[in-house]
């Protein structure tokens, strides 16, 4: 990781070299963000994990960064090596005493030798001469009209204006002095990098905490494993010497019951001799005495010794003697059962001691995304129906009702009707074109410039095809069903462009679009984004060449009205069920502004005026005109 650098990449942690800007304000050096995978010509942040969309020429094309980045460098700038190590890294500072360059390894080791420790080491400058181009920052602080300083802003008109720019054209508007809304402006973003330092402090704090927890973890697992260790072996031990034990004692005991068992049978034995000579001792004898005694002498012992035998022959031999059947049970030794007695590591999630929350800090409202709050100021019904409305000046609105143009104002109040030769000049008239306030000119199915100061007409020989909306140049843009293309009209009765989507419809009917467009609501936004609406449930979000960027889709809506502000608001009416929503001119929606418990219903058309008034046309020839700012 380079040192002495205030600001480093978040990807190498280096100092920058061409820094680029990304739109979830996020830097990283260029050839960094070259390594990121993209994916649909997008990239995400690594830090925030944000898709960033990324221009037809990659990386390079990204914003750079706008501010001079004191170790920020260049691609092509000459890095000086560490003239001490042969890895080539870049240097970052220098020993003023030895006068060699040093990386951030090179550097602390050489802090820390003994002949070095006391030298002065200081960061390596890059690009000391560096200079932040700012010429025509300062033209932009001037008004391009009047060549003043800008020193007001218009918030219906969202605008600088100098001093004769607010007096001339926007005198009845809501105007802040500039410098103290600038000032309020910093000081709210002074609270938020406050509020992200003491955040910064605090995750250092905990990162410092985690490491030392994890020190503590690391100590504590080596403790266990010696714990392990240890009962294993006095489980060794044990066993070793509960077996040993065992075994003498089974081994006596076999010696015991052995030496009952042999006495027994030897006692046995012994009487089955003594029963054996007592039986041959009486062969002997008989035998003798029929062999050898004289006749006499036998006639008086046959008796006696017929009946000794007698006697022995009617005894029955000894029982044979009871003795031990020696068996050795034992039990298989299973692994779960050596496992119930040497114990398991068991690991259960720990309560957290203590909940890591934010230091937080009072935050004034920044005012951008504040909830809005929508207030009726007025409404009316007019005797005819109405076919378009467009804004005028001020709080004014042009309004097509049958065959006459009228000026209203958001009370309700006809300010200029339309003359008898007008009407008669507007029979069709479907829609308004307007090109500014005060000039407007009513489309037919073909183009028909009317003048309201001249009184003056043209008509463009270009029939039949869908009004969409009038773009920033004022020309108009209509949509041709019969080929799928849409046509950029000029009111020079001629076709200045035709803009040819190969893959818009392909696109389209991914949101369950039919092929068949009966109807178009569609607006450009402040960033010259269009939105657009077929009268059906999906409202895209595209960019100037009609490529989809974003979608919002409210299931079984029908999206019939579109408007935008000088906000970059954009507002949605589901004419189905009474909701009017609120989106960024991106597609991201950002609140529910009406519903039908204001009385919505059926909304056909909509606007916002100048001053930021909210004209809604709806059933029964009426108009709601509403507050939000």
């Amino acid at each position: 990781m380079a040192e002495g650098c205030n600001s480093k990449c978040g990807i190498c942690k280096s100092c920058f070299i061409e820094p680029k800007l990304l739109d979830c304000y996020h830097t990283f050096c260029s050839p960094c963000l070259q390594k990121l995978a993209v994916r649909d010509s997008k990239i995400v942040c690594p830090l925030c994990k944000t898709n960033i969309s990324l221009p037809d020429n990659g990386v390079s094309g990204l914003k750079p960064y706008p501010f001079k980045l004191g170790y920020a460098t260049e691609p092509n700038a000459i890095m000086d090596a560490c003239e001490l190590c042969y890895e080539q890294n870049i240097a970052m500072a220098t020993c003023l005493e030895c006068k060699i360059n040093l990386c951030s390894n090179c550097r602390n080791y050489h802090g820390k030798l003994k002949a070095s420790r006391n030298h002065t080491i200081e960061p390596l400058q890059q690009n000391k001469s560096e200079n932040v181009d700012q010429s025509g920052e300062n033209d932009k602080d001037k008004c391009k009209d009047h060549g003043k300083e800008f020193s007001f802003f218009c918030k219906p008109c969202y605008c600088l204006l100098c001093i004769e720019c607010s007096e001339e054209y926007h005198r009845c508007h809501q105007v802040e002095n500039l410098s103290v809304l600038l000032q309020s402006k910093k000081e709210k973003l002074l609270v938020r990098i406050a509020s992200f330092k003491a955040r910064i402090s605090f995750l250092q704090n905990t990162a410092d905490m985690v490491r030392l927890k994890e020190s503590n973890y690391d100590k504590h697992c080596l403790v266990l494993k010696q714990d392990v260790k240890e009962h294993a072996k006095y489980l060794k031990d044990r066993f070793c010497s509960t077996v040993d034990e065992l075994t003498n004692k089974n081994l006596d005991t076999i010696d015991d019951i052995k030496t009952k068992d042999i006495n027994e049978l030897d006692k046995y034995l012994i009487e089955i001799e003594t029963a054996k000579m007592s039986l041959s001792g009486l062969v002997m004898i008989t035998e003798d005495f029929i062999n050898k005694l004289s006749v006499a002498h036998f006639r008086e012992e046959f008796s006696h010794i017929g009946k000794r035998l007698d006697n022995e022959l009617c005894k029955s031999v000894s029982t044979f003697p009871s003795i031990h059947d020696l068996n050795f049970e034992r039990k298989d030794v299973a692994k779960d059962i050596i496992e119930n007695i040497f114990g398991k590591v068991t690991a259960r999630a720990k309560k957290n001691e203590t909940k890591q929350t934010y230091p937080q800090l009072p935050l004034p409202e920044l005012g951008l995304l504040s909830v809005h709050k929508a207030e009726k100021i007025s409404e009316f019904v007019l005797e005819t129906d109405i076919k378009d409305i467009v804004p005028a000046e001020n709080d004014y609105a042009w309004i097509l009702s049958n065959n006459e143009i009228s000026m209203f104002s958001y009370k309700g109040i006809c300010i200029s009707e339309g003359r008898n030769e007008n009407s008669n000049m507007l029979p069709n008239a479907k829609r308004i074109v307007r090109k500014s306030a005060n000039e407007i000119r009513p489309w037919y199915g073909c183009l028909k410039r009317e003048n309201t100061k001249y009184n003056k007409s043209t008509e463009d020989p270009f029939t039949n095809e869908l009004f969409c909306c009038v773009v920033r140049n004022g020309n108009l843009l209509v949509y041709n069903d019969r080929d799928a293309k849409f046509y950029e009209l000029t009111d020079q009765e001629s076709v200045q462009n035709k803009i040819e989507i190969d893959n818009f419809f392909q696109q389209m009917h991914k949101y369950r679009y039919s092929y068949k467009v009966k109807a178009v609501a569609m607006k450009q936004t402040k960033n010259l984004n269009f939105v657009i609406s077929f009268c059906e449930d999906v409202v895209l979000f595209t960019d100037e060449h009609f490529k989809v960027l974003n979608s919002f889709n409210k299931s079984g809506a029908q999206f019939k009205a579109i408007a935008t502000d000088n906000y970059g608001n954009v507002f949605l009416a589901d004419s189905k069920h009474g909701f009017v929503y609120m989106l960024s001119e991106n597609g991201v929606f950002l609140q529910n502004l009406l519903s039908e418990n204001e009385g919505i219903s059926n909304t056909t058309d909509m606007i916002v005026d100048e001053c930021g008034h909210l004209w809604l046309v709806g059933s029964s020839k009426s108009i709601q005109v509403f507050s939000y700012q």
